[in-house]
Order: C-alpha cells, then sequence, then structure tokens
C-alpha cells in the first residue's frame, strides 16, 4: 500500500514537472518541445491542465480539429482542482466551433451544452452566490439572441438586446428562464463586455 502511494506521488510530480517544462517551450514558441513535454505528462497522469494546454499549442499551430480532441479530454477530467482548466476548456472549444463553421447557428447546439456545463459546475462548486442565476439567464438569452439572429446580428447587437431585455423585465420567451427572478438592477449584467475584434 505505502509502496503504490508512493510511486503515485512520483509520477503525479513527473507529470506536473513534464506539464511546466512543456508550457516553459509553449511560451518561448517552440512548439515541438512543449508538445513532447505535454504528451510525456499525459501519459503519466491524464490531467485536465495539460489537456487544456495542449489544446492551446494545436490551436496556435492552426489545428483545431486537435485542439477540439484535446480540450474534450480535458472536460472529462473530473477532479476537484481542475475546474479552472475545464471552464477555459469548454470555453475555447466553443471558440474554435465559432471560428470553424463561421456561424454561430450551426454550433449554437453544442455551445449551449457547453455553457449548461460550465454553469453546473460553477453551481456545484459556488452554490451559495446568487450571482450565478443572473450570469446563466444572461449568458442563455445571449446565445439564444445570437442563433434567432443568424448573420443578421452582431454579438455587440445581440449583448446590449439581451441586457436591455433584464433591465426591463421582459419575458425571454424560449430562452432563458422567463425571469423567475429580478434581474434588472445593472448590478446583474452590466460587467458583461465583449472584448476583441469579432464583433
Amino acid at each position: 500500500m505505502g509502496l503504490g502511494i508512493f510511486f503515485q506521488v512520483v509520477r503525479d510530480n513527473l507529470s506536473r514537472e513534464f506539464s511546466r517544462k512543456g508550457l516553459e517551450y509553449y511560451r518561448h514558441q517552440k512548439f515541438d518541445q512543449a508538445k513532447r513535454n505535454y504528451q510525456r505528462a499525459i501519459a503519466l497522469d491524464l490531467d485536465a491542465k495539460t489537456y487544456y494546454r495542449l489544446g492551446l499549442l494545436y490551436k496556435d499551430l492552426q489545428e483545431p480539429k486537435l485542439a477540439i480532441k484535446e480540450y474534450q479530454s480535458a472536460v472529462q477530467k473530473e477532479r476537484s482542482d481542475t475546474l479552472l482548466p475545464r471552464l477555459k476548456a469548454y470555453n475555447n472549444w466553443g471558440h474554435l466551433l465559432i471560428h470553424q463553421s463561421g456561424k454561430i447557428s450551426k454550433v449554437y447546439p453544442q455551445i449551449f451544452r457547453n455553457l449548461m456545463q460550465i454553469y453546473s459546475f460553477l453551481k456545484i462548486k459556488f452554490m451559495k452566490s446568487f450571482t450565478l442565476c443572473s450570469t446563466s439567464e444572461l449568458m442563455q438569452r445571449f446565445y439564444c439572441e445570437l442563433s434567432k439572429g443568424g448573420d443578421q446580428i452582431t454579438k455587440t447587437e445581440a449583448l446590449r438586446n439581451v441586457q436591455l431585455s433584464l433591465l426591463r423585465k421582459q419575458k425571454s420567451g424560449n430562452c432563458g428562464n422567463n425571469l423567475i427572478d429580478d434581474y434588472s438592477h445593472p448590478y446583474h449584467w452590466v460587467s458583461f463586455i465583449l472584448i476583441g475584434n469579432g464583433l
């Protein structure tokens, strides 16, 4: 028993070291060395953080299918210390799906599933935080607004429409929870902004 625990600790430490080295190589844009180290780390310990980092590397190498595969592997790891890399993997997976298809309406169902999975992680992790419900409502409405608008609506317009609907206490139709609670106070939605040039 003691020997088994010892070997597991050694494997975990080696895996972390390979992952750390891989990240170092990645930051210096030495992608081949980074990939080798990440793969060695994964061979020793199937860690969500390393899968996520390997996904980032493939994304930078313009290999979206391989990146998505690594993100999918990352989100399946359910250790308590892997929440943040799993959330990041879900987020990046959604971005790649949109970039691959060119239209958000084509990938909306998968993005919505990812969003719900993220919400369930957060709900379990931070059960007492009342802001999660309003965040979930806003995000559900945001992606629904984008899918309904197709190519005719920008992300900026979609976010603005959703924020106004919450401010005015409007029902959401088929999107969201139809305002079970009052989220009209700006506290619930004013901090959401869009960053980048993909508007």
